[in-house]
């Protein structure tokens, strides 16, 4: 059992997934049977919370220029209908562009079938064509509830702009103390981390938390409601897991449409 948990939440074995919930997205943490709940590990309370995602995460590409910021843009206004209708489908659910001057400019959230799928659509996006971003799809567990309620916008009047809010992107890759099988000492760390992730998520602050499948360098991806990067940095360097160095932060400003977060 242990080693599901740490699968999930990002710290061992790549490539194992854990057993899929067969229940509709809920929100994240059930009132529901508060006694039983206190008796459950908080790593296990985490994981009963998760649902499946694929994830896009875009770079610059080879063909970035000066200009190819503002290209994407107005490329994407001209596709809107598309994009509207991916976001009506359920297969989009959720943009994050980064609005600071680093090689990561995109994060994408597809709720489609499989990844196969989720890379289809992003290889077929005018960005990744002309070599503007390059990026890799990414199998995650993460918040149920992402983009339901901008898929119930779209459906009630798909002509609405949206409204975009600032949030802070968080993307934890493998540390300096990064090893495949941790040893004894770092698996009590496991229900810290989670613990900690719920108390964020309930109070609001933590809007979105993903484990990465698999064996890449990124780990975790989050969105965190907070006054400045700064002020996520402070927040993040109170895990130990990022202080033990066992992951490499890196906090991005984006804008989000609203509904997209749960």
């Amino acid at each position: 059992m242990l080693n599901i948990l740490l699968c999930l939440l990002c710290l061992i074995l790549p490539g194992a997934t854990p057993t899929p919930v067969s229940a509709p997205d809920q929100p994240a943490v059930a009132p529901t049977q508060p006694v039983q709940e206190q008796q459950k590990r908080p790593a296990e309370i985490l994981i009963a919370s998760l649902t499946k995602y694929y994830i896009g995460v875009f770079w610059t590409g080879p063909k970035w220029t000066a200009s190819s910021e503002q290209d994407i843009r107005d490329r994407m206004k001209k596709n809107m209908a598309h994009i509207k209708e991916l976001v009506k489908s359920g297969k989009l659910v959720g943009i994050a562009a980064v609005q600071d001057s680093s090689d990561c400019k995109m994060v994408v959230f597809f709720k489609t079938d499989s990844e196969q799928e989720a890379r289809t659509i992003a290889d077929n996006s005018y960005a990744v064509k002309e070599g503007l971003l390059r990026g890799d799809i990414h199998q995650v567990w993460g918040t149920r509830g992402l983009g339901e309620g901008l898929k119930k916008e779209m459906k009630e009047d798909p002509k609405k702009i949206l409204k975009k809010e600032t949030y802070y992107l968080t993307l934890l890759s493998k540390g300096k103390a990064w090893k495949e099988k941790p040893d004894e000492k770092m698996l009590p760390l496991v229900d810290v981390h989670a613990s900690n992730v719920l108390k964020l998520r309930e109070s609001g602050v933590l809007k979105f938390y993903g484990a990465v499948d698999g064996s890449g360098a990124i780990r975790n991806i989050s969105i965190v409601k907070a006054q400045s990067v700064k002020d996520v940095q402070m927040k993040l360097a109170a895990g130990e897991l990022i202080t033990k160095e066992w992951f490499s932060p890196a906090v991005y400003t984006c804008t989000i449409p609203e509904g997209t977060l749960p």
